[in-house]
């Protein structure tokens, strides 16, 4: 699987180590995930925002995009790959089926 972490400010390592975690999780869950693109941004609305964009690529199936906000960024990661974990499961469901 390929991982690309972008951000508008420089990563702690702590950070990196925590989505590359997570991303491991995700592919020892579903393991045809071929690629897997994650966007940190911080915005200012009255006060700081962390957003976080979790991009996932399966084959032959429409690629899966997740944003979560939150105050910290290392819990909008945790979010956004609970979604993705959950959205991974009923995906694999639906290939059962058929």
């Amino acid at each position: 699987m390929n991982v690309q972490i972008e951000s508008t400010f420089k990563r702690s390592e702590s950070l990196n180590n925590l989505i590359t975690h997570h991303v491991n999780k995700l592919g020892r869950f579903y393991d045809r995930i071929s690629f897997a693109n994650v966007f940190l941004k911080k915005e200012n609305e009255g006060h700081i925002s962390d957003y976080v964009t979790l991009q996932l690529g399966l084959p032959k199936q429409s690629d899966i995009t997740i944003t979560e906000k939150g105050s910290r960024f290392e819990a909008a990661v945790v979010d956004a790959f609970e979604v993705a974990r959950r959205q991974l499961k009923r995906q694999k469901e639906k290939m059962r089926r058929k």
